[in-house]
């Protein structure tokens, strides 16, 4: 549980949204502080800074899609990305807490790190790094209840501020079924350009391949998982036993007959080669009949039917008539769809018939040339699995 709060103080001076919503924040996350802190001049611990609400609720409504639904990069954090991820970024006078939020739009994680230099001014944040995994949920409702409640304080005050109308262009776009999708898509991207989005739903309409697959009722995928790991090993080995009962460890090497399990139909002439700068990988769209469309690049066998297994998972096991996009971020899905292209097409049960214990290099080579993938799928798949010890001398 997340909790955001403002214990309101009075301000002799500024402008009148500053007065209205100034006090001590507080910021809790499964019962710590995470705001605490001294002041200097008193060398008092005190539960959090003086600021004005105003400008942490005018920051949190404005990153609020990117807040609830952007994963941390797996790469070095950008400058961008901090601004909008960071509560230290906001500025306007006052020394806010070192708190970052990310969410993998299941999951919320919540990191506090104390101030480094000790003779910081003003006020210095105490206590050991700490974190805290919260449902992306609570976060959302955490940060709706506390822009409320500067909303109320500044009506009380009759200011009409610019956070005023950030709010009601967001309650906008969520209480339309269409806005809300892009901004979800743009946010788990990990995309701050609607073009970038467009081209790629261009892609899938040009150069896509149409689909027909399993009816997901066919498959029973039963197992209630917050992990996104163990959900898409799950599935995998589901919609395995679905298409082959009777052998379900078999390798399936050729890309044609992968796309005729999955129930992708051949339009060979229409593939293209991907932007190699781009994070796309794939994309998945829904026709008003509700079928797929996949793009396949052309940049290898094993690549693509990786592709191609992530995107059926998109399609088979997550919700029902809205688009997906295969990138690599790091959000529930993406990370789901990952740990179940590589359970698909290279079952830890098949693998760990044929190691016996041990796997060296020249191992690892030869399973992912009989699995159609590459080596670096099979070791993830024997440590993630924990089928082997990977003798790499």
């Amino acid at each position: 549980m997340l909790k955001l709060e403002l214990a309101p103080q009075h301000l002799d001076s500024g402008p009148i949204e500053e007065r209205a919503t100034f006090g001590t924040l507080q910021v809790f996350a499964d019962g710590r502080c995470f705001t605490e802190g001294v002041a200097p001049d008193t060398k008092e611990l005190l539960a959090g800074p003086r600021v004005s609400g105003y400008h942490l609720a005018e920051w949190l409504a404005w990153n609020w899609w990117r807040l609830r639904w952007e994963a941390r990069p797996s790469e070095t954090m950008g400058r961008e990305w901090r601004f909008s991820h960071c509560l230290s970024s906001i500025g306007e006078g006052y020394v806010w807490p070192n708190i970052e939020i990310s969410s993998d739009g299941v999951k919320a994680i919540v990191t506090s790190t104390p101030t480094i230099d000790p003779a910081a001014g003003l006020y210095r944040y105490v206590g050991a790094s700490a974190f805290a995994v919260i449902a992306a949920t609570d976060l959302g409702a955490a940060i709706d209840g506390f822009v409320r409640s500067m909303l109320d304080l500044l009506d009380g005050a009759k200011a009409d501020t610019n956070l005023h109308h950030i709010w009601r262009d967001l309650e906008r776009e969520q209480q339309d079924a269409d806005a809300t999708r892009l901004r979800r898509l743009e946010a788990r991207l990990g995309k701050g350009d609607m073009r970038w989005l467009r081209r790629a739903e261009a892609l899938a309409a040009d150069a896509g391949r149409a689909c027909s697959p399993v009816n997901r009722e066919d498959v029973s995928c039963d197992i209630d998982e917050d992990a996104a790991h163990k959900r898409g090993y799950a599935c995998a080995a589901a919609l395995r036993r679905h298409l082959s009962p009777a052998n379900g460890h078999e390798p399936i090497t050729d890309l044609d007959e992968l796309l005729a399990r999955l129930g992708w139909a051949q339009r060979p002439s229409q593939t293209m080669e991907l932007e190699r700068e781009s994070l796309l990988e794939a994309a998945l769209t829904r026709s008003d009949e509700g079928a797929a469309v996949a793009i396949i690049g052309e940049a290898g066998q094993a690549r693509n039917r990786f592709r191609l297994a992530r995107t059926a998972f998109l399609h088979h096991f997550t919700g029902n008539g809205t688009r997906r996009l295969v990138t690599e971020a790091h959000t529930w899905e993406q990370r789901a769809s990952r740990a179940f292209a590589a359970e698909f097409l290279a079952p830890a049960a098949g693998l760990s018939e044929q190691l016996g214990g041990r796997a060296s290099p020249m191992v690892i080579d030869e399973l992912a040339d009989h699995y159609g993938v590459n080596s670096q799928t099979i070791r993830h798949q024997i440590a993630n699995h924990r089928l082997a010890w990977i003798n790499d001398s």
